[in-house]
């Protein structure tokens, strides 16, 4: 187990290199398009990858997930890999079909954007199923390239569309060039790997199949509620607001930097190792790495907020205030990329069903609130719903996994009264200065109140030496 965690450490560090290279191009993505644009037009690129995501959120059918849990079997490789390929190439096809349909019947000029992202679904399914292959046998290179150079790609396609006149288009066209051309890259890795292999087994697909939709929890999770909030804006408020929304949730996802290299090979090392009893420690520590971690990040983006959304022009000032509450819902949404993998592992997904319901029970019922409360369904409404829904699926997560793992039970009020002190003052500081100040105070809290304890720090220089168990 001790050698499993070891390689898991070393390789999560590489790709925390990656990951932060690749969130680097995917903000200069968002920054200079949002910037080149305005909030009068940048609001339509989420909301063309918002009808894709919704689609793809059912029709990917957690193959993803599924390739990764049959590749831990002993079966073999080239068929449970060839029958992946080719199921995902058929649910691609079927998306592009249905973004193609979508829009004959959605209105200008959002027809035009749909349509021109309807040959997306065709390249991602299938990209991530390459990455999925790479991710299980946990090969630290192909997954950073795989991960880096689709954010890469779209930035520069974008940028280069966008003065050569294509507007808002040149944002859509970044996505679906940008996984085209890594999908050919995907496949020539395969293809070398001699694991390229369109097959069609049927007793496979069924397996995959029916393993996937109970795994395609995690799609949902992922993809169909943040699409469904910008979509719903879209009717709610106007195209500037949808777009500060949209800009607001990228900015946060910064904090998947800190997340994104372990959970990326989290869920084959689960799949493997939950029943160790050893397993405990690590999923322990990991969870007040994530807690420290959300804390500390929640106080770094609030300092840089204003300066951002300066940068970005008048159109977008008010996400200098939605900013904190928009960012501090996407820092507890990121939770469930440790809890949902461990429960997937575990056979749980019910679970997982439950924590998606009762986000969108929250959301309704706050909208509810705000509809006969007489208050305008503003921005800043939308916000704390947003932060409403977030909060109660992470607090009902995090009370299940104690009902499921030995965490400690200090833990969830430690995290809860820091978050509130930190959310509180980081709309009270004022000044770069005072933030800063903030910023340190928190790092002293987060160790004066246990989740960062001095006995992480020593399994952390264990995990990272040179000698193994046997020696």
């Amino acid at each position: 187990m001790r050698d499993k965690v070891i390689s898991l450490a070393r390789k999560s560090g590489g790709l925390f290199i990656a990951s932060a290279v690749s969130l680097m191009f995917s903000f200069l993505f968002v920054f200079f398009l949002a910037r080149l644009l305005g909030a009068e037009l940048y609001g339509y690129i989420p909301l063309a990858r918002s009808s894709q995501l919704i689609l793809e959120a059912f029709l990917e059918f957690g193959l993803a997930s599924a390739l990764i849990k049959r590749l831990s079997s002993p079966d073999d490789q080239l068929k449970i890999i060839g029958t992946s390929l080719s199921l995902k190439t058929i649910a691609g096809g079927v998306s592009t079909l249905a973004l193609i349909a979508m829009s004959l019947a959605a209105p200008p000029p959002m027809n035009i954007y749909i349509l021109a992202m309807s040959p997306f679904p065709l390249f991602a399914f299938l990209l991530t199923n390459v990455r999925s292959v790479y991710s299980s046998k946990m090969e630290l290179l192909k997954v950073s390239i795989l991960a880096i150079l689709p954010d890469f790609l779209r930035f520069c396609i974008a940028i280069l569309l966008f003065y050569l006149g294509f507007g808002v288009l040149s944002g859509i066209f970044g996505y679906v060039g940008g996984a085209a051309i890594t999908l050919a890259l995907a496949l020539a890795f395969l293809q070398r790997d001699r694991l390229l292999h369109f097959s069609f087994d049927l007793e496979e697909a069924k397996r995959q199949l029916f393993l996937g939709l109970f795994l395609n929890s995690t799609q949902l999770s992922s993809y169909f509620f943040p699409s469904f909030v910008t979509i719903l804006s879209a009717f709610l408020l106007s195209i500037s607001d949808v777009s500060v929304i949209a800009v607001s949730m990228s900015f946060a996802a910064t904090i998947y930097i800190f997340l994104s290299p372990i959970t990326a090979f989290f869920y084959p090392f689960t799949c493997e190792h939950y029943s160790n009893p050893k397993f405990n420690t690590f999923l322990r520590f990991l969870i007040r790495y994530w807690a420290a971690f959300l804390l500390l990040s929640l106080l770094a983006v609030q300092i840089g907020a204003g300066f951002v959304f300066g940068l970005l022009g008048k159109s977008f000032l008010v996400g200098s205030s939605v900013f904190l509450v928009i960012a501090a819902a996407v820092f507890l949404d990121s939770f469930k990329q440790i809890s949902d993998y461990y429960f997937i592992a575990r056979n749980k997904q019910k679970y997982i069903v439950l924590f998606e319901g009762v986000k969108f029970l929250i959301f309704f019922l706050s909208l509810i609130y705000i509809f006969y409360s007489h208050s305008a369904f503003g921005i800043e409404s939308i916000s704390w719903a947003i932060l409403a829904a977030y909060a109660s699926a992470f607090a009902l997560r995090l009370v299940f996994l104690y009902k499921s793992c030995p965490l400690e039970l200090l833990l969830i009020p430690k995290a809860a009264i820091l978050f509130g002190i930190f959310f509180y003052f980081g709309f009270q500081a004022s000044g770069f200065t005072g933030k800063l100040l903030l910023f340190f105070a928190g790092a002293v809290l987060v160790l004066l109140f246990g989740l960062i304890k001095i006995s992480d720090l020593a399994y952390l220089r264990e995990i990272a030496e040179n000698k193994t168990s046997g020696g």
